[in-house]
């Protein structure tokens, strides 16, 4: 069952519980991001903002090469929001703060348990905020980034990162009538 297990529902609330007791270290970045996950896919906005906060304290105790994935993070609820526009903002920020930086921790996902790649994760949903504030060239040229970076990545990271990036994309093609792109994703 996994996470729609209702015995993991509880399992997430005693272990946010828990976290925010005691968020230090960077097994909290690991755990905290996972929750977070957890909270979006539930669609459970308020408790992912509440988490990605409490990761923001953490980042700032030392764990800087965090900072662009949360702010990121920030970024995304911002647009299952409605706010595309601050959307654009944060992600773009975070892409900014990502590629400046080396990301060798995250590229070998010993600390990172989302299947998504983190900067495939900026780009795409960056892509979907510029497609939805209507510039559908930018979020065109991000499609394609999250795919050819995703496209770069090991196995799982790599295949899941293409496939959640292609699932995206194939929606913005829909919209627009794109049939023919749509199909050949």
């Amino acid at each position: 069952e996994g996470a729609v297990s209702p015995a993991a529902a509880l399992d997430y609330e005693r272990c946010l519980e828990l976290s925010l007791a005691e968020a230090h270290g960077a097994e909290m970045v690991s755990t905290l991001t996972s929750m977070w996950a957890y909270y979006t896919s539930r669609a459970d906005l308020p408790q992912a903002r509440l988490v990605s906060t409490a990761l923001r304290g953490v980042i700032d105790e030392g764990y800087k090469e965090w900072e662009p994935s949360n702010l990121a993070g920030f970024g995304m609820l911002d647009w299952f929001e409605g706010d595309f526009t601050g959307s654009i903002s944060r992600l773009e920020s975070a892409m900014a703060a990502m590629l400046g930086q080396d990301n060798s921790r995250m590229d070998a996902g010993e600390a990172w348990y989302v299947p998504t790649h983190p900067t495939v994760a900026i780009q795409i949903h960056l892509a979907i905020a510029r497609f939805m504030d209507g510039d559908t060239v930018g979020a065109a040229e991000q499609y394609a980034a999250a795919l050819a970076r995703a496209s770069e990545l090991e196995f799982p990271s790599g295949p899941w990162s293409w496939s959640y990036s292609a699932w995206l994309g194939t929606w913005m093609d829909i919209e627009q009538h794109g049939w023919d792109s749509a199909l050949a994703t």
